[in-house]
């Protein structure tokens, strides 16, 4: 026993000493991995100035995809086509258009800039159509009133038909009375050609646009039809497809409509017509004859 407790003592101080040796050894193995993995850093790692020159480079290239791989977005950019000259003029003409018909007929006779009437001019034998009526040249019919034709077109030329008809089967009897009878007919029949053609090519009234600025709009109605507002005198025309100011009735023999606007050269067309026929009948065909026998 006392053996064993002498030698006790020595066993752990070399216990100790053995563990004191082995912490040290690992210390200094964990000192060189340290070193080692630090060196390794430090040569992977570039300084930050390396770091920012790098990147700057990168953002001046380009990426660059091989011909193989397809793009990452599946959406094709937009194409923006310029327009063409002819393409800006007709928006041009068409807002012309517009503000015509905001602004109505007060402004009908009003001087325009000379591109306006450089483009009118091009455009002025465009015919375009409204509802079923045909406006042959739009910039003449702008500045005069003329140059409609309604949608029943066969109608003038039948009545010039029967009056040329007419017309020369009286002139003919005419001549024989004297040159007075026969000037007198002749002038009977271009009165009536004219209002004839002044009714059937004169725009009758038709509403496009927006009342003016010193109209009373409560006396409006509106049309689902041409979406405008008819005027108090207004109304619709199915045939024509217009809305008509001042309307009257649809005149088949006129070809288009009767309305505020050709009124007057439809009533001078009846009241020359009838005057002719009434000469026609009772001087050249009757009293004239008569006279001839007497004298």
């Amino acid at each position: 026993m006392s053996a064993l407790s002498s030698e006790s003592p020595v066993s752990e101080q070399k216990i100790i000493d053995d563990i004191d040796v082995e912490s040290c050894e690992k210390s200094d193995d964990s000192g060189t991995e340290s070193e080692a993995f630090t060196s390794n850093k430090s040569e992977v790692t570039p300084p930050l100035s390396e770091q920012s020159n790098v990147i700057n480079e990168k953002k001046g290239e380009k990426e660059v995809l091989p011909e193989d791989r397809e793009p990452l977005s599946l959406i094709e950019p937009l194409e923006i086509e310029q327009a063409d000259g002819n393409d800006e003029e007709g928006i041009d003409e068409e807002e012309d258009d517009d503000f015509e018909a905001l602004l109505g007929d007060g402004l009908g006779g009003t001087t325009k800039s000379k591109t306006r009437e450089g483009s009118k001019k091009k455009r002025c034998c465009n015919g375009k159509r409204v509802g079923n009526v045909i406006i042959l040249c739009p910039g003449f019919h702008s500045r005069t009133g003329y140059g409609i034709v309604g949608p029943h077109w066969f109608g003038p030329f039948c009545v010039l038909f029967v009056i040329g008809w007419a017309s020369e089967f009286f002139i003919r009897r005419a001549i024989k009375l004297g040159p007075i009878s026969a000037t007198i007919c002749i002038l009977f029949l271009i009165s009536s050609v004219y209002n004839l053609l002044s009714t059937c090519f004169r725009d009758p009234g038709i509403v496009i646009g927006k009342p003016g600025m010193n109209e009373d709009i409560s006396k409006y109605r509106w049309c689902d039809f041409c979406n405008v507002y008819q005027p108090p005198d207004g109304a619709h025309c199915p045939d024509c497809n217009v809305c008509i100011a001042g309307y009257d009735h649809h005149c088949v023999w006129m070809g288009a409509c009767i309305g505020k606007k050709n009124m007057k050269p439809f009533l001078r067309f009846n009241v020359s017509w009838f005057l002719y026929l009434l000469y026609c009948i009772f001087w050249v065909s009757i009293l004239g004859p008569l006279l001839n026998k007497i004298v």
